[in-house]
């Protein structure tokens, strides 16, 4: 504990000791001025216990039980916070501040029933926008948005640009799906130079769980597959474009260069992907698609391509399933995913699911897993799959999968940091096992490297 706060603590209990022997008016008064300092410097504990001290003296004291009830709950010391706003009641059962303040006290709770119906009441004697905002956040809290964004509405009618009016708009439409709107109203009072802290910083969640409406991103992958020991690798450079809003629309070029596992010449091919999907908080519908220029592995000019949709649904998890239909020289591939994703805590993420593929009249299913951490700017993941499938559905592998070898497992680990808000780093790097002709084990691995950047 520093000097500072030690000090700050031997002066209240001094003044604490002091109301004990029974102060005089000039002490009390002393007292009051030293209980609102601290609470000015934001050390809200100490003025709760200097105001409490006062109470103990003065309980009949209403307008300093107001000021204890209020320093305790800017300390989020909720049950002295309602003790304090309750006595005060009993003293002044009329009291509009007094019922005010208890309704934040209630919210600091979650107790969103004893909200709405505290907050009603009060309406019912005046039309402010401060009333009106909390009475739609008890409202988006029990579900009721419609009501929560007429409120809302309200809030924002009697008093234009209230950041409180502003976010209560923006919660509920989020809720519904109106990713335009809600982006429009958390910019606004995330701009906002007169809007509190915790306006700002809800208007910053907001933003950060509707993701970024543009993102630039390079990266680098490294290919390397050994039977033996022979050792075929290779590169692949990838430029992605994505633009994000309630439409995605997402553009990726790839350059691939390697020898061939078999020893053949090297080979050098392009490859073009688009993605088309619209979005919304609680759901997702992306259609891709991709071309594979196969001129630098055949003789003749020959592509392969990728067609395939996936979806993704919020409720209680995060569903995800994804079907794809891709078609090479030597394969017709459809492969179908369905996984859930379910985020325990805000650092924590664990996904789960299955993965079947069918290539010419043959299906094999695969088990697929992930377990992630991470923090505001920084991720980490492992994970991995078990079972046999035919080949990877990707095809900036294919010329190293001219057979079809049966995957028996991977291992996965991969790793983000954001150096700032707009520029990102990854990494990743993969280990994939599988047999070929029953008995030769065929080791992949796969290092990537990668940037993007935020506009």
């Amino acid at each position: 504990m520093s000097a500072r706060r030690v000090l700050s603590w031997g002066v209240a209990l001094v003044a604490v000791a002091a109301l004990a022997e029974g102060p005089s008016p000039a002490d009390y008064r002393a007292h009051l001025a030293r209980a609102r300092a601290v609470a000015a410097e934001g050390r809200f504990v100490e003025a709760g216990a200097l105001f409490d001290a006062a109470v103990q003296r003065y309980p009949e004291d209403f307008a300093l039980r107001l000021e204890a009830a209020f320093a305790w709950m800017r300390a989020a010391r909720w049950t002295d916070a309602e003790r304090e706003y309750r006595a005060a009641l009993a003293l002044n059962a009329d009291s509009f501040d007094a019922r005010l303040g208890l309704a934040d006290v209630l919210a600091g709770q979650g107790r969103w029933a004893q909200v709405r119906d505290t907050t009603g009441a009060l309406l019912g004697e005046r039309d402010e926008p401060a009333l009106h905002t909390r009475h739609a956040l008890a409202h988006f809290w029990l579900g009721d948005l419609a009501t929560a964004q007429r409120h809302s509405a309200r809030a924002l009618a009697l008093s234009p640009g209230d950041p409180d009016a502003l976010l209560g708009l923006a919660w509920v439409a989020l809720r519904q799906g109106d990713v335009a709107a809600a982006r429009a109203d958390f910019e606004r009072v995330h701009s906002s130079t007169t809007a509190p802290p915790q306006a700002r910083a809800s208007a910053e969640e907001g933003l950060a769980s509707l993701g970024p409406r543009h993102r630039v991103g390079a990266s680098v992958h490294g290919l390397g597959q050994g039977t033996g020991t022979q050792l075929a690798g290779g590169g692949v450079l990838t430029v992605d474009l994505t633009l994000e809003d309630a439409w995605l629309v997402a553009g990726r070029y790839r350059f691939l260069t390697a020898p061939v596992a078999s020893g053949a010449d090297g080979w050098a091919q392009h490859e073009g992907w688009l993605r088309l999907g619209w979005r919304s908080p609680r759901a997702e519908v992306v259609l891709h698609g991709a071309l594979l220029d196969l001129s630098g592995l055949t003789p003749s000019s020959e592509l392969a391509w990728l067609l395939g949709v996936s979806g993704r649904v919020r409720a209680v998890a995060d569903w995800l399933g994804s079907a794809v239909l891709s078609r090479s020289p030597t394969a017709t591939v459809l492969q179908g995913e369905l996984g859930a994703r379910v985020a325990p805590a805000r650092w924590l993420s664990v996904s789960l699911g299955a993965r079947g593929q069918w290539v010419d009249g043959a299906g094999r299913i695969a088990g697929v897993g992930l377990v992630q951490v991470g923090g505001e700017r920084w991720t980490m993941g492992l994970g991995g799959a078990y079972g046999p499938t035919f080949r990877p559905v990707e095809l900036d592998v294919a010329a190293l999968y001219l057979v079809s070898n049966e995957l028996r497992w991977r291992g996965t680990a991969r790793a983000s940091v954001g150096l700032t808000s707009r520029w990102w780093v990854s990494a990743s790097y993969d280990l994939e096992a599988y047999l070929e002709g029953g008995a030769d084990d065929r080791l992949l691995h796969r290092v990537s490297l990668g940037v993007s950047f935020v506009p």
